[in-house]
């Protein structure tokens, strides 16, 4: 039940910081690249759900955390009868061109991890600096036959994606709901 609850904090957080605090560093230029997007995050992150809720849930939030073999970007984890559950799993990529290869082998990643974890949500963070003539709602960045086995574990926010002359765009979705 605590495990629950902490996925649905760390939840909650991360869709404010996405789409307010994320969104502001970026219109501010304080996202240059990969790692200040990273470290924009944790901060927001960190502050967001603070100490004491942290230290009730004997949680931990993780920088360039090994898991399965490979680092991830961003973790918050639990301690818990002396082993680490993770419960939440974060993947950015930030890059100012079309090329979405990058992009998608931080997806194929994130895939790879759902069949080893019953509990965790996988959060993929993407900023692309690219022009998108008829971008939509439904954009996503998984392949048709990714989206099954994503839907109710991966979330995706997306953001930097703009039509010419307008704005960039900020997008909080799970995938499959």
């Amino acid at each position: 039940m605590k495990t629950n609850s902490l996925q649905i904090i760390v939840k909650n957080a991360s869709k404010e910081i996405w789409e307010h605090n994320i969104a502001i560093d970026y219109d501010k230029n304080r996202l240059r690249r990969e790692a200040s997007l990273q470290s924009n995050f944790y901060f927001h992150l960190r502050n967001k759900i603070g100490d004491a809720t942290l230290d009730f849930f004997n949680a931990v939030i993780y920088t360039e955390y090994h898991y399965k073999g490979k680092r991830v970007d961003l973790a918050v984890v639990q301690l818990l009868d002396g082993k680490i559950l993770p419960i939440a799993i974060f993947e950015f990529k930030y890059k100012n061109s079309a090329d979405d290869t990058e992009f998608k082998k931080d997806v194929t990643k994130i895939i790879n991890y759902i069949d080893d974890s019953d509990v965790c949500t996988f959060y993929i963070g993407f900023i692309q600096e690219a022009e998108y003539a008829d971008l939509n709602d439904s954009y996503t960045w998984l392949e048709e036959s990714q989206i099954q086995k994503a839907s109710g574990r991966v979330i995706e926010m997306t953001g930097g994606l703009y039509r010419p002359d307008e704005e960039s765009i900020w997008s909080f979705k799970e995938v499959g709901i």
